[in-house]
């Protein structure tokens, strides 16, 4: 859900230096920034943050977010977020690196990154994420700029990285790591990835506790039809963003019947998937709802 908000935003990218312009005595009245309903904390991929207080989060998808920011003076002030996972061996955290590592086993470190505010890695579940922050903001741009500009904020670095502390993983530590090849998934420990024979996609089951859920992966793999008047009354349909690429998820109004799945549409520009679980109860469709979250494809 993203919006419209700043008539005139302006993106700077930050190296470090900066300028202090003049500011206009004609400064144009701003409507309030609209955010979504009072949160207290943001959610990317696997990971919760607790905002600090005069901040307020303004939209997200899976891996970004939009949080208004304490204004400076007479202008409107927001961080734009993101989180992505990365495959890059070499971006895996040492010793040497990390900052921090949370009561719940996430490595806060930073290896160092160039072109954006704020920046440094996340280590969780045998994984790598790196989390950026850029500042977008409605103070225009000094007419006599020559050289690097940033425009003025009352966050600082040391505000980000506390932020950025307060982290917790959204499931179980002891949560693993399933590799299909082509994409991976976490789920609890003792879950197991099953390939199996498929004719014209790829095919196999993720189960445990009981659960199965089965997965396809191909050109020839569908989702329900939205659009299906059996759908329509049968089925909560929900369209989200996961890693950029749009997903729909469909959950049974009535638990225990149906089947619970998400589809996503050719994710790396060739095929598509759909994992989903038959007849789950409604703890079982938490869970499920859970490890689809964690679905991630190798590019």
């Amino acid at each position: 859900m993203k919006k419209c908000l700043l008539a005139f935003a302006v993106v700077l990218l930050i190296s470090g230096c900066s300028t202090t312009p003049e500011v206009s005595q004609n400064i144009e009245t701003l409507d309030p920034i609209e955010t979504v309903d009072a949160v207290d904390s943001v959610t990317l991929k696997f990971f919760t943050f607790t905002l600090p207080s005069g901040w307020k989060l303004i939209s997200q998808t899976d891996s970004t977010a939009k949080i208004s920011i304490p204004n400076y003076e007479s202008y409107e002030l927001s961080l734009d977020m993101s989180l992505i996972q990365s495959f890059d061996e070499e971006s895996a955290p040492t010793s040497e690196d990390t900052v921090k590592t949370t009561d719940e086993g996430v490595q806060i470190y930073k290896i160092g990154c160039g072109g954006v505010f704020d920046c440094g890695n996340l280590a969780a579940f045998g994984d790598v994420f790196e989390y950026t922050f850029d500042i977008e903001s409605t103070e225009p741009v000094p007419a006599d700029l020559d050289g690097v500009w940033a425009p003025n904020s009352s966050v600082s670095h040391d505000d980000i990285d506390a932020f950025i502390a307060t982290v917790k993983p959204t499931f179980g530590s002891d949560w693993a790591m399933l590799d299909q090849g082509d994409f991976t998934l976490y789920a609890p420990s003792g879950w197991l990835l099953t390939p199996e024979q498929g004719i014209d996609s790829y095919v196999g089951t993720v189960s445990g506790n009981g659960i199965n859920l089965k997965y396809a992966y191909g050109d020839n793999v569908a989702a329900l039809s939205s659009d299906s008047e059996y759908v329509a009354s049968e089925y909560s349909v929900t369209n989200d963003t996961f890693n950029s690429q749009m997903v729909t998820i469909y959950t049974p109004k009535l638990s225990g019947t149906g089947n619970m799945e998400i589809y996503f549409e050719s994710p790396r520009g060739e095929g598509n998937f759909i994992l989903f679980g038959e007849n789950l109860t409604s703890d079982q469709e938490a869970l499920a709802l859970q490890i689809f979250d964690t679905i991630n494809f190798k590019q």
